[in-house]
């Protein structure tokens, strides 16, 4: 999907433990990982020798600590046809954080983390 992603989360994370539905998203997450990678656009992952310069550390080994519900605002390239998805931001031990818009046909996995 190439296009706008936003969204937005309640203040307070989810109590533990967390419901079953959520608790097997959580488990599945290597399904979603790697799916969509914001720095890509910059072309950072290769230097001219093919050795990785810059990579998110995956989701998957990292174990996931808290769990906000919300909303993730989706809309296709030229901002068209936007709409809300129900999302999650699932925040991890080693202070990464992720976002995952829960749509139908295959939910989107953003990464975020911290440049140094």
């Amino acid at each position: 999907m190439q296009g706008e992603l936003t969204w937005t989360v309640r203040a307070s994370p989810m109590t533990q433990p967390w419901p079953a539905e959520e608790q097997d998203r959580v488990n599945r997450r290597a399904e979603f990982d790697d799916v969509l990678d914001p720095l890509a656009f910059l072309g950072l992952d290769d230097d001219e020798d093919g050795e990785e310069q810059l990579a998110a550390p995956s989701t998957c080994d990292a174990k996931v600590v808290s769990v906000y519900g919300g909303k993730g605002h989706c809309a296709y390239h030229g901002y068209t046809d936007s709409f809300w998805a129900n999302g999650r931001l699932w925040a991890y031990e080693d202070g990464t954080i992720a976002f995952i818009w829960l749509l139908d046909a295959h939910p989107i996995l953003i990464k975020y983390t911290r440049l140094k």
